[in-house]
C-alpha cells in the first residue's frame, strides 16, 4: 500500500530544533477562526436536507424515506397541481418537523391548480417568433416563461399563490438563469425583450458605438431582424451569432439584468402576499457566485464528480467564497458512484457545508435519477445527527488536503501533518471566540484507495496554549437498521458513531483508525498546564518523499527542552543523540524521539517508521517497446533552444509526429486564433506553453481521425490549470465540440457523449499527468497523478470524431475558451499495457517533480 502525506501544518525549526514562533505561530484556532453567520432559512451544519421533487405517487415513500436518513427538512418539493393531495403532503411533512421548501421555477405550467401540461402564457421565443429548440423543451415539453413578458409574472405568482396556499415555508427558485441560458438556444426575442434590449441599449452605450455597430434609428431597432439580417441561424446560440460581438455581449447582459429584476421584484410580492419575509434559494454552481447570490439566500448545487467531486475544487472554487460572501450551498451529486457520494458527503460537511440525501437525484437529462438507499447512506446522516453539537456554532480554522494550502499558515510548517496510505483531506473547525470549547478535526479519504491506519502529527499550541489534551476519535457506525429505527424514535443518535478514546496528555502526535470515509477527532483542554515537556512532533517536507533520502524534522513547543532520538528502534535517553538539525534517512528507519526539560522531566516518546522501497521501473515515451505506437510527442522543453522566454508559439515542432501550429480559423467566440506564449519556468521549473483562455489556440490538423478514431489509444497529458475544463481537443480545428466528441480535459473525459464521462479529476491548480486510454472496443478509462480514476465499459467505439477529427489545444468546452498550460502531449495508437502506462507516468512525473508515488511509506 503506497503512503501519501496530505497536509503539513506548523511553525518553521530552529537550529536547536525548537519551534521558531512567528507570525500568528502561537494563536489558538480559536482565536483564528471567524464567524460567518447562515442567512435565515438555510441549513446549519448539522441538517439533514431531504428532497423529493414530486408529493408521493404510490411508488415510493419519500416520507418514509425521509425518517430512514434522519432528515430534519424537505427541501426542493414541486407540487403536483392537485390542491387536496398537495396540501395533505405537506401537512404530513410538517407534521414531522420539517420545514418545506416549496419550488418557482423558469418553466411553470399554464394553471397552478391544474395537472394539464401546457406551456403558452408568456414564453420564450427565437428570431422568428418560434419555440425555442432548447433541450427542456425537446424531452419534456416544456418551454421557458421570459421574465420581460408581464403574462409570465403573473402566473409565476398564481404558482407562488398555491403554495403558499399548500403550506410551503419557503421557495426554492429552479432554472434561475432564465433568459441569461436561452441565449445559448436563440431567445428570447419575444416583443418585450426587442423593446426592452432597445431601452437597454440606450442606457449602456452611446452614440458612436451604435453607429459602429450598425444600428440606425434607435427607436425602432429591432435585434432579431438585425441578426437575421446578417444571416444568422435563428436557432443558433449567441456565440454563432452574426454581428458585433459587443452587441451579443450587450444582450446578454440585458438578459441577466432582466433575470435579477424579475426575480427581485416577484419575491417581494411573494413576502407580501405571505405577509412575512420569506427565504428563496435558488439552482446554480459559479453563476450564484457572480450573479444570483444578489437576490438569494442560498443555492443549490447540482454538483458534478469531475469539478466538485475533487476537494480542491469544491473549496476553492465553490465553498469558501461561498462563505466569504456568507451565502452558503447545499448540494447534490450528479453520480450513481456510491463511494464517490459518500467521500462527497464527507467532504461537505467537514468542509461547512451540507448534501442532500442522494435520493430522488437528478443525474442528467439522459440517466436515471438515483435513489440510494439507507443501507449505502443511512450511516453518515446518522453520523451527522449525533455529531450535531461538534457542528453547528464551528467555524473553519484550517482546511488542507491534495492541492489545498490554507493561506492563514506557512506553506513550509502549516500546524497539522496527516500522514496515510491514501490523500486525506483535514479540516480544522472551532468556535470562534470559545477558548474552552472542544476542537474538531475532521478527516476524510479523498479516493477509494484505502486510507490505512493514520498517523497525525501536529502544534498542540494551536488547540489551548499550554494546557494539556482530552482526545476521542468518533466516526460512523456500520449501519444497522434496527439501531436506526431505535435512534430515529427516541432521538438519541449517540449509538450511530463509534467512539475511539485517545491517549492524550502533552502529546504532538497520535496514530487513529483507518477513515471509510470519514471520522472527526476531538480535542479537549484537560486539566492545568503541566510539568513534563511535549512530546516531540515529527514531520518531514511532502516533496522529499520521491527522493533517494528523506530529511526528519523534529519540534518541541516546550521552551528551552532538549529532543534526544534513535534510528535503531531503542528508546531514547538523556544520552541518544541531540537533535539541532533536521535528520537524513538513507532507509527504512524506526524513529523514536523524546523532549527532556531542563529540570530532568520527560515526555511522551514519539515513534514513527519510515519504509523506503524500491525505485518505480521507469520508461521514456519513445523507448523501444513503444516506438512503434508513438504518434505524437509534444514537449514544451524542445523549444527553449529557439525561442525566449515570453515568445510566441506559433509552430510547435514535435520530438515525434506532425507540429501543433496556429490555425487560420475563426473560434467559437467570433476571433481569430492567436498564437500562446512559451514560459522557461511555467511547470515546477520546466517549460510550458500558457493559453490565454481568450483567443490562444494550437491544432494539429486531421489527427485524431487518423491516429485515435476507429483504435485503441492511450494519451497523456501534462497540464497545470485551475479550470477542471482545460485540455485537448479531438474535433473541429478551431477547438470546438462534434459529434461524436473527443474531449481530453483535466476534470473529465468525454468520449462519443457528453453524459457520463470518465472521471479524471486533476486537482486544481496543480502540475497534473493525465492519462487517456481507450480499448478500441467498448472500455474508456482516465488516470491522474499516477493512479486510475475512472471507468466506463459501455462507450463504443467511433469509427470517427466530429467536426473533422482534428487534435486542438484547449478544446472549447461549453463553447468557452479555457487558460491553462501545456508541458506535454503524448499520444499512442495502441491500448499500452498497465506496466508500460505506470513506467511512463514515473518517467515523467520523475522528471517534473509530481505524483503520487512516494519512495518513502
Amino acid at each position: 500500500m503506497r503512503l501519501a502525506t496530505l497536509v503539513f501544518l506548523g511553525g518553521l525549526v530552529s537550529a536547536s530544533g525548537l519551534i521558531a514562533v512567528r507570525g500568528n505561530d502561537a494563536a489558538t484556532f480559536a482565536t483564528i477562526v471567524r464567524p460567518h453567520p447562515r442567512p435565515p432559512g438555510s441549513p446549519s451544519a448539522a441538517d439533514v436536507c431531504f428532497s423529493t421533487r414530486w408529493p408521493d405517487t404510490g411508488k415510493r415513500d419519500s416520507l418514509k424515506a425521509a425518517r430512514e436518513f434522519h432528515a430534519t427538512r424537505l427541501d426542493w418539493l414541486y407540487l403536483t397541481g392537485k390542491p387536496d393531495s398537495d396540501k395533505a403532503f405537506v401537512a404530513r411533512a410538517k407534521a414531522k418537523g420539517y420545514p418545506v421548501g416549496g419550488t418557482l421555477n423558469c418553466q411553470l405550467n399554464d394553471a397552478p391548480g391544474s395537472t394539464a401540461h401546457t406551456f403558452t402564457i408568456g414564453r420564450t421565443v427565437n428570431m422568428k417568433g418560434d419555440a425555442l429548440k432548447d433541450p427542456w423543451t425537446k424531452k419534456y415539453g416544456g418551454r421557458f416563461g421570459c421574465p420581460n413578458n408581464p403574462d409570465y409574472a403573473k402566473l409565476f405568482l398564481a404558482h407562488a399563490r398555491y403554495a403558499l396556499d399548500a403550506g410551503v415555508d419557503y421557495f426554492q427558485m429552479d432554472g434561475v438563469q432564465l433568459n441569461e441560458i436561452m441565449t445559448q438556444y436563440g431567445g428570447c426575442f419575444c416583443a418585450f425583450c426587442v423593446e426592452g434590449f432597445r431601452a437597454y441599449i440606450a442606457s449602456h452605450s452611446t452614440p458612436e458605438q451604435r453607429g459602429r455597430w450598425g444600428i440606425g434609428e434607435l427607436a425602432t431597432f429591432d435585434y432579431a431582424k438585425f441578426l437575421l439580417s446578417q444571416g444568422t441561424d435563428p436557432d443558433s446560440g449567441l456565440s454563432a451569432w452574426k454581428g458585433p460581438r459587443e452587441l451579443r455581449e450587450l444582450f446578454l447582459d440585458f438578459q441577466i439584468a432582466s433575470g435579477l429584476r424579475f426575480l427581485g421584484d416577484m419575491y417581494q410580492q411573494i413576502d407580501q402576499m405571505a405577509g412575512r419575509k420569506l427565504t428563496y434559494s435558488c439552482n446554480a454552481n459559479e453563476e450564484f457566485l457572480t450573479t444570483y447570490h444578489k437576490v438569494h439566500n442560498f443555492a443549490f448545487i447540482e454538483a458534478y464528480p469531475f469539478k466538485e467531486g475533487v476537494p480542491a475544487f469544491l473549496y476553492g472554487h465553490r465553498l469558501k467564497p461561498a462563505q466569504e460572501m456568507g451565502k452558503p450551498y447545499l448540494m447534490t451529486f450528479v453520480s450513481h458512484d456510491v463511494p464517490h457520494n459518500r467521500r462527497f458527503i464527507a467532504s461537505a460537511y467537514a468542509m461547512g457545508s451540507n448534501v442532500i440525501v442522494p435520493w430522488d437525484v437528478f443525474t442528467g437529462l439522459d440517466s436515471p435519477r438515483f435513489y440510494g438507499t439507507p443501507a449505502q447512506f443511512a450511516d453518515l446522516y446518522g453520523f451527522i445527527r449525533a455529531s450535531a453539537p461538534l457542528l453547528d456554532g464551528y467555524e473553519e480554522a484550517c482546511v488542507l488536503g491534495p492541492s489545498i494550502q490554507d493561506a492563514r499558515y506557512p506553506a513550509e510548517r502549516p500546524p497539522l501533518q496527516v500522514y496515510a496510505a491514501s490523500p486525506v483531506l483535514a479540516v480544522v473547525r472551532a468556535k470562534p471566540g470559545k477558548a474552552d470549547a472542544p476542537v474538531v478535526v475532521h478527516l476524510v479519504a479523498t479516493t477509494g484507495d484505502g486510507t490505512g491506519p493514520l498517523r497525525v502529527t501536529f502544534d498542540p499550541r494551536r488547540f489551548f496554549g499550554a494546557r494539556p489534551l482530552r482526545m476521542r476519535f468518533v466516526a460512523p457506525a456500520p449501519y444497522d437498521a434496527a439501531a436506526h429505527e431505535c435512534a430515529e424514535a427516541s432521538g438519541d443518535f449517540s449509538r450511530l458513531c463509534k467512539v475511539v478514546d485517545v491517549p492524550g496528555g502533552r502529546v504532538s502526535m497520535m496514530d487513529l483508525p483507518a477513515i471509510d470515509p470519514w471520522g472527526i477527532l476531538v480535542v479537549e483542554p484537560d486539566g492545568g498546564n503541566g510539568q513534563t515537556p511535549w512530546q516531540p512532533g515529527v514531520w518531514f517536507d511532502e516533496g522529499d518523499r520521491s527522493g533517494e533520502t528523506l530529511d526528519i524534522r523534529l519540534d518541541c513547543p516546550t521552551p528551552g527542552a532538549e529532543i534526544r532520538y534513535t534510528l535503531d528502534g531503542s528508546a531514547p535517553t538523556e544520552g541518544a543523540a541531540h537533535y539541532t538539525r533536521p535528520v537524513r534517512l538513507e532507509g527504512t528507519t524506526l524513529f523514536k524521539a523524546r523532549a527532556f526539560a531542563a529540570g530532568g522531566s520527560t515526555g511522551s516518546e514519539a515513534v514513527a517508521r519510515f519504509e523506503r522501497v524500491a525505485a518505480w521501473p521507469r520508461l521514456a515515451p519513445d523507448a523501444p517497446p513503444l516506438r512503434e505506437a508513438l504518434r505524437l510527442w509534444l514537449r514544451a522543453d524542445t523549444l527553449a533552444s529557439n525561442i525566449q522566454d515570453g515568445d510566441a508559439v506559433s509552430h510547435w515542432p514535435a520530438a515525434v509526429g506532425p507540429p501543433a501550429t496556429v490555425p487560420k480559423v475563426r473560434l467559437a467566440g467570433g476571433a481569430a486564433a492567436s498564437a500562446p506564449t512559451f514560459c522557461a519556468k511555467l511547470l515546477n521549473g520546466h517549460p510550458g506553453i500558457r493559453f490565454d483562455g481568450v483567443a490562444d489556440l494550437l491544432a494539429v490538423a486531421d489527427f485524431a481521425n487518423a491516429h485515435l478514431a476507429g483504435k485503441p489509444f492511450t494519451m497523456f497529458l501534462l497540464t497545470r490549470s485551475d479550470d477542471p475544463d482545460f485540455g485537448v481537443g479531438g474535433n473541429a480545428l478551431n477547438g470546438g465540440g462534434g459529434i461524436p466528441r473527443l474531449y481530453l480535459k483535466r476534470g473529465a473525459f468525454n468520449y462519443d457523449r457528453l453524459a457520463d464521462p470518465v472521471l479524471v479529476g486533476a486537482a486544481p491548480g496543480g502540475v497534473a499527468l493525465a492519462v487517456y486510454q481507450h480499448d478500441g472496443r467498448n472500455t474508456a478509462s482516465a488516470r491522474v497523478g499516477g493512479r486510475p480514476t475512472g471507468r466506463r465499459d459501455d462507450m463504443p467505439v467511433v469509427k470517427a470524431f466530429g467536426s473533422g477529427g482534428h487534435l486542438a489545444f484547449p478544446v472549447w468546452s461549453g463553447l468557452s475558451n479555457h487558460a491553462g498550460e501545456i508541458g506535454e502531449v503524448i499520444a499512442y495508437d495502441r491500448l499500452l499495457t498497465d506496466a508500460e502506462v505506470e513506467a511512463i507516468e514515473e518517467d515523467i512525473m520523475m522528471r517534473y517533480g509530481i505524483g503520487d508515488r512516494p519512495r518513502w511509506r
